[in-house]
């Protein structure tokens, strides 16, 4: 204030478990959001359902809508290079569910792969699927895989320092989180020419236009993911037309140039 300098605040992380909400529980945090309230610095959020968030806890700043970027030359379709890719990753042929990001409850991972599983195990399909990262879920996950008699068709990755090949290697993003902000995960897929399975919260029912680029299901909703995942194991080649069509989604909105 004394300087005269605008301040600009990202509000992070997704409804109901980011920044805001987790401020909210706290006398300390009260406080800070009381201050916030009234000093009204720049804000930005994501997503829309973040800029929404905002009012309840804030009152009527007002907030500027910002998404993420993503750099469309290093993620990549690399359709031609995809066998040799997944022979590097140690991955099967068949359609190729991938998920990248920290193994949190919150992402429900774990409830993702029971009801993966059974679709996998009845439509006897030849599908696989692979997590890259860490976090405290993988156990969880890990014991799903083999309840669900798919240990050998489910892969693990640490954390990788360049991740685009990876992206490239697979046919199908997840992400059945039950909040987000707008992942960079999702972007750096769709970019990569992935179709998107994903659940309909924050900024991922903003990116991902549904039944174009990807299937979106109710977060949590069991019946509702058996549907849209049953829909791309029985029609497999909407696959590469859902990718192409998050490619061109990502290019014209969400390049780093475009934002």
């Amino acid at each position: 204030r004394p300087l005269g300098k605008m301040v600009v605040i990202q509000l992070g992380g997704g409804r109901g478990i980011g920044e805001l909400a987790a401020s909210s529980q706290t006398a300390a945090g009260r406080l800070k959001l009381r201050a916030l309230a009234w000093l009204k610095p720049q804000f930005v959020a994501v997503a829309r359902e973040l800029a929404e968030e905002a009012s309840r806890y804030l009152g009527g700043v007002p907030v500027h809508i910002m998404p993420n970027g993503v750099d469309t030359e290093r993620f990549q379709p690399a359709a031609v290079r995809k066998e040799e890719l997944r022979s590097q990753l140690g991955w099967p042929r068949g359609l190729g569910f991938l998920y990248a990001g920290r193994f949190s409850a919150e992402k429900r991972l774990p409830w993702f792969m029971e009801i993966w599983a059974e679709l996998i195990q009845k439509s006897g399909s030849d599908a696989f699927i692979a997590f890259v990262g860490e976090g405290p879920e993988k156990d969880f996950i890990l014991r799903a895989a083999e309840t669900g008699r798919v240990a050998r068709k489910t892969f693990f990755h640490a954390p990788l320092e360049d991740p685009a090949p990876a992206y490239a290697a697979a046919d199908v993003f997840i992400l059945p989180s039950v909040s987000e902000g707008l992942s960079n995960a999702l972007l750096e897929a769709m970019s990569s020419g992935l179709a998107v399975l994903a659940s309909r919260v924050g900024g991922t029912a903003e990116a991902v236009e549904e039944a174009r680029s990807g299937f979106l299901f109710t977060a949590g909703d069991p019946g509702d993911l058996r549907v849209q995942l049953g829909k791309l194991l029985a029609h497999p080649e909407l696959v590469a037309a859902f990718g192409k069509a998050a490619r061109r989604r990502v290019e014209e909105d969400y390049s780093l140039d475009s934002v």
